[in-house]
């Protein structure tokens, strides 16, 4: 039991060292927006090494290095969409915004919501960086509540299941 506590908390040192050290995934952001982004990255990361506690070293191993991948690729698309020569340019932006939701899609398992899509559209229009960044970083926070509202429902639905169960009794 204490080995797979070492081997989470070292996977978590490791993921948090790839993200903060990757300067393709925060250069054009500010110091506040970096800091948001890349601890987005970290939060989603820090989840994957915990879901690695019961599997063998070899699956566990593979599964972090593939979700670090995934999670730095989402990262890094999301900070060009931010750089200003890609700003202004329809085919960059195109191709960028694809990718971005390409990889956010492929990490939460569902496709990113239309209008969620347009409304990053509506962004790249205005050039306004800190507009892009605030829908960009919505997009990704969509996905985190999402996914807390389901295990919140989750969790209400089996607790009330074992109350109803009590009350049958």
């Amino acid at each position: 039991m204490h080995e797979v506590i070492d081997r989470t908390a070292t996977f978590q040192k490791m993921a948090m060292e790839r993200i903060m050290t990757d300067t393709r995934l925060r250069g054009s952001l500010t110091d506040e927006q970096a800091k948001q982004l890349l601890g987005w990255g970290v939060a989603q990361l820090n989840q994957v090494a915990l879901k690695t506690e019961g599997l063998d070293d070899a699956s566990a191993e593979t599964m972090m290095d593939e979700q670090m991948s995934a999670v730095t690729r989402i990262l890094r698309y999301a900070n060009k969409l931010t750089e200003p020569h890609n700003l202004g340019n329809p085919e960059e932006e195109a191709w960028l915004t694809e990718s971005f939701q390409s990889s956010l899609a492929q990490w939460q398992g569902y496709p990113v919501g239309t209008m969620l899509t347009q409304q990053l559209a509506s962004c790249l229009r205005t050039g306004d960086r800190d507009i892009i960044f605030q829908q960009l970083m919505d997009m990704l926070l969509a996905d985190s509540m999402a996914t807390e509202i389901i295990a919140t429902d989750r969790l209400v639905s089996d607790n009330l299941a074992v109350v109803m169960e009590q009350e049958e009794e």
